[in-house]
């Protein structure tokens, strides 16, 4: 980092470049800053550099970061149950996405009347993998007419999965959101014209999958570079796959 002839200070990456622009030249476990957040009562530093950070940085450990994700959440907000926990992992993903082409567990989201789903997670809740179930502890909590699945940190959280963008992102959710019901949060999520809104469509995109690309709005400031770095990121994601 320099200085201008002016005296400002120099921030990384900022040479015009689309490649500088997305990745500058800080260490790559650095690489994550701002783009502006949609979320009313959330913000970030005013700062454009390292947008999208290099995808062979996150395709892997996707499941510690779930898991993480579950431990963190639980631990820094009241009401955790699961449909809690799911909403938030879906505003963790899609808002990630939104900024960096990139979302931080790779769950595939599908559109149900309660809201977006993460099936694969859904459907491994009253069963928890070994992983998951040394992790967290779902314990049952009778609510006036109903019983929360209340999730219960069993280890501590673990950072260094996770990027600072991911971390802030996470700490920024967990304090608007700390002392929320489930029940206010469909408010967030069934937002008119978001992802869930366009699939759900009324009932006739039941079960259809959330595209993350639906997260990048045209008129986000840097909606074009993200977008090319979801389709790079994606591209290696397939290659890997075969």
């Amino acid at each position: 980092m320099g200085r201008t002839a002016s005296g400002q200070v120099q921030q990384p990456g900022h040479n015009g470049s689309r490649n500088a622009f997305l990745h500058g030249d800080r260490p790559l476990s650095e690489r994550y800053a701002y783009c502006p957040y949609p979320i009313q009562g959330l913000s970030y530093p005013p700062s454009l550099r390292d947008v999208c950070p290099p995808a062979r940085m996150l395709i892997s450990h996707n499941r510690e970061k779930l898991i993480n994700a579950a431990i963190y959440f639980a631990d820094n907000t009241q009401h955790c149950g699961k449909i809690k926990l799911i909403k938030l992992l879906y505003l963790l993903d899609f808002e990630h996405y939104r900024q960096t082409g990139i979302p931080v567990t790779g769950l595939e989201y599908r559109a149900m009347k309660m809201g977006p789903v993460p099936m694969a997670l859904f459907e491994e809740w009253d069963a928890l993998e070994p992983d998951f179930a040394e992790a967290i502890a779902i314990v049952p909590e009778q609510v006036i007419h109903y019983v929360r699945e209340t999730v219960q940190p069993k280890r501590d959280f673990d950072e260094r999965h996770f990027s600072r963008r991911e971390l802030r992102l996470m700490a920024d959710l967990a304090a608007r959101f700390r002392l929320d019901y489930s029940q206010p949060m469909i408010n967030v999520t069934h937002a008119e014209r978001g992802p869930w809104d366009a699939i759900w469509d009324n009932g006739r995109g039941n079960l259809e999958r959330i595209p993350y690309s639906l997260a990048i709005r045209d008129d986000d400031a840097h909606a074009q570079a993200i977008r090319e770095s979801a389709a790079e990121h994606e591209a290696i994601r397939q290659a890997q796959m075969h």
